[in-house]
């Protein structure tokens, strides 16, 4: 485990997560936290740009996993995204 939180494994592809996961119905991002939601956004992005740069599956891989990783950290370490949750947009 990555130390971010129990629900996030980036390393894991989605068919892994199909067969070890939660057994849920739906898509899986019915389930993700917010902060998982932005950052799959972005790595969708990210991924765009690799194909682009005709990255190999494995190099996108390994870059993506790092990535994800920096900003789940960067999210839930976050004091502004904690204030956020807490409900209070404007202060």
């Amino acid at each position: 485990m990555n130390g971010i939180t129990p629900s996030f494994r980036p390393h894991e592809t989605c068919t892994g997560y199909f067969l070890t996961g939660p057994k849920k119905d739906g898509n899986i991002r019915d389930y993700a936290t917010v902060e998982q939601l932005v950052v799959l956004a972005s790595l969708e992005s990210q991924n765009a740009l690799l194909i682009e740069q005709q990255k190999s599956q494995g190099e996108r891989l390994t870059i993506l996993n790092t990535l994800a990783i920096k900003q789940m950290r960067a999210l839930i370490d976050n004091p502004s995204v904690k204030q956020l949750k807490g409900g209070a947009l404007l202060e």
